[in-house]
């Protein structure tokens, strides 16, 4: 015979009915979330400081101490860095990294050619001539490759760009994108097109937890406010109030108190008899 295993709850779980529909655990759920719009993410963004922060930081850090190249001669190295001194390297990386944490960005490169055209597989010295740096929303697409046996898969056919002379078709060849987490794309059937493609971004990824504490941010400032207003009793006060001289009386005997605590930093009172409370 088989081993008898026992898994009846204890006393203990049908009091507090745990692991049953008396536990409110089992009404948690999760649900897929929206993606969100290019105005929700500008607003979240410019709205919150600790959001700024969190997208900010990360690209900082990546382009701080920039990098240093091995193998090479210090001639060439040089080559190197100034060149991408002149295209403005490493700064346009920073902003292409703070564009991924808030969904998206790409290198447009300025190589020899048509824009719609494939890339030369090499150039010559200063052939690059600029690298621009765009956002997601500057970006679009109408094809993807599909096709997993062959180059490019999962990859726009053709990108599509917006400008001042109309749409143009850029090659994929000339764009570099720096994409978010695609990772949850790939399960999740709901997201297609430009989402998915895109991934989502850091700032979707925290802003729950985001909300939650500029929120508890905001509560406490505004119980800081609230602990140093001072509460005065006055008995009979709807009575005193109720004559023009009780009034009047009432707001000079308040102002000499407010004046004494802007003054002296103290609350200053009628103690009576030397028992009484503030009077």
């Amino acid at each position: 015979m088989g081993k008898v295993l026992n898994f009846v709850d204890g006393l203990k779980n049908a009091l507090t009915g745990q692991g049953t529909s008396r536990d409110p655990r089992t009404a948690t759920g999760y649900c897929a979330a929206r993606a969100l719009t290019q105005h929700e993410i500008a607003a979240a963004y410019s709205g919150s400081g600790l959001l700024k922060k969190i997208i900010q930081i990360p690209p900082l850090d990546m382009v701080r101490e920039w990098r240093d190249w091995s193998g090479l001669e210090d001639e060439q190295a040089a080559l190197i860095w100034d060149e991408e001194k002149r295209l403005g390297l490493r700064e346009k990386a920073k902003l292409a990294e703070t564009l991924r944490g808030l969904g998206g960005g790409a290198f447009v490169l300025g190589l020899p050619g048509l824009p719609s055209e494939p890339a030369p597989e090499t150039i010559s010295q200063r052939g690059l001539a600029y690298v621009n740096v765009v956002s997601r929303w500057h970006l679009s697409f109408t094809v993807l490759q599909d096709d997993a046996t062959q180059p490019g898969y999962g990859e726009p056919v053709m990108w599509q760009m917006q400008t001042a002379t109309g749409q143009q078709n850029v090659h994929p060849s000339r764009v570099i994108t720096f994409r978010a987490d695609t990772s949850a794309s790939l399960i999740t059937p709901a997201i297609t097109g430009n989402d998915a493609y895109w991934g989502e971004s850091r700032l979707a990824q925290v802003l729950d937890a985001v909300k939650d504490s500029d929120t508890a941010r905001a509560s406490f400032a505004a119980l800081l406010h609230k602990a140093r207003l001072t509460r005065i009793g006055i008995p009979n006060l709807s009575e005193i109030c109720a004559t023009s001289q009780g009034e009047m009386q009432i707001g000079k005997r308040l102002e000499m108190i407010a004046l004494a605590e802007s003054m002296y930093n103290a609350a200053v009172y009628d103690s009576g008899n030397g028992t009484d409370g503030p009077a």
